[in-house]
């Protein structure tokens, strides 16, 4: 009839910690879209970057031809031939490694999906440029705080992880020797003789017990139950406050590679419309006999690598916009919209 509360912080402690488990599922698959939506937006850009890759393999492999018969000619040194060989194959090992991470990413995909012997013809997804711009301009300290409010999953399942260590720590300090469990016990009986007379003999009985149960002595076991429930409170009010802070410098991270990663498109892309104008100028040249093939050659290699760079930063720009999607809940309205 009395526990001093052992059994309902026990189950106190149960369904906080089925609460934080039933958060959990939610909060995974959140996380999971926020990955699958990288995923797909670096297998979109790795494409890209794989085709510019093949010219680039065309580009330096006609650079390595014009620079043997140059140097067979007399007009170009042997060690300048061997240059143009040696960064040919640096571009044949980069295809080799980006086609590498899209078999990777596609890997990625099927175990996210469970979709099987999925390849990149059958995906059809863009990312979308302005809604990354859109994230950049939100206001930080607005997504700092949505990033830790209490409105997120994750801070609600540590909330319960806390309430669950409380409950059990109130549990084990009920469980102490000092206080013991009180039973009662009821029962009533009648009993008459099978004769004649049975109502004259018959009787009634009425016993009620009162029980104690606890421990004198168990070698300190329940000291350290004790010892353990209240460390595990404390150490759960620790986490939270770790975890508060690991979410909060992993937003700022994130943060800061979108500026970065922005920075270095709005440069790339300012570099690309240089080096296409230049492009064009050498082929000018090249028409009036002013320039040579492997000039052009090579100034179509530089552009190449410049939208190389570019995406390549596009990459870690969609990586970290997910990621402080799913950290923070933060839609723009224009994409909600």
């Amino acid at each position: 009839v009395w526990t001093w509360g052992k059994v309902g912080s026990g189950v106190e402690m149960y369904e906080e910690i089925e609460s934080a488990r039933a958060l959990q599922i939610g909060d995974t698959e959140k996380r999971l879209i926020a990955e699958l939506k990288a995923y797909l937006a670096s297998l979109y850009y790795l494409e890209k970057i794989d085709n510019v890759l093949s010219e680039l393999q065309a580009d330096s492999q006609e650079l390595v031809t014009l620079a043997q018969d140059s140097s067979d000619a007399g007009a170009l040194l042997a060690v300048d031939a061997a240059k143009a060989r040696v960064t040919a194959s640096q571009i044949d090992v980069s295809r080799t490694q980006i086609q590498t991470q899209i078999e990777s990413i596609l890997t990625s995909i099927e175990t996210l999906t469970g979709i099987n012997d999925i390849t990149a013809d059958m995906i059809d997804f863009t990312p979308d440029e302005d809604y990354f711009r859109e994230m950049a301009e939100a206001d930080r300290t607005m997504l700092l705080a949505m990033a830790t409010s209490g409105s997120q999953a994750s801070m609600q399942m540590l909330d319960h992880m806390i309430n669950a260590a409380q409950a059990a720590s109130k549990a084990a300090d009920r469980s102490m020797y000092w206080y013991p469990d009180i039973a009662l016990s009821v029962s009533a009986n009648y009993t008459a003789p099978m004769t004649s007379k049975w109502a004259d003999n018959s009787r009634w009985g009425v016993t009620v017990a009162v029980g104690l149960q606890g421990t004198l002595w168990d070698g300190g076991k329940k000291l350290n139950d004790q010892d353990r429930a209240e460390s595990a409170a404390v150490s759960a009010q620790i986490s939270r406050s770790e975890a508060v802070n690991t979410i909060k410098t992993t937003l700022t991270e994130n943060l800061n590679t979108i500026d970065l990663a922005l920075a270095s498109i709005d440069y790339q892309e300012a570099n690309i419309e240089l080096l296409t104008s230049e492009l064009e100028l050498e082929e000018k040249k090249l028409e009036l006999g002013a320039s040579s093939r492997s000039d052009v050659l090579n100034k179509r290699i530089e552009l190449n690598q410049a939208r190389i760079e570019e995406l390549t930063n596009r990459i870690s720009l969609a990586s970290a916009v997910y990621t402080v999607e799913y950290l923070t809940g933060y839609v723009p309205d224009t994409v909600s919209d």
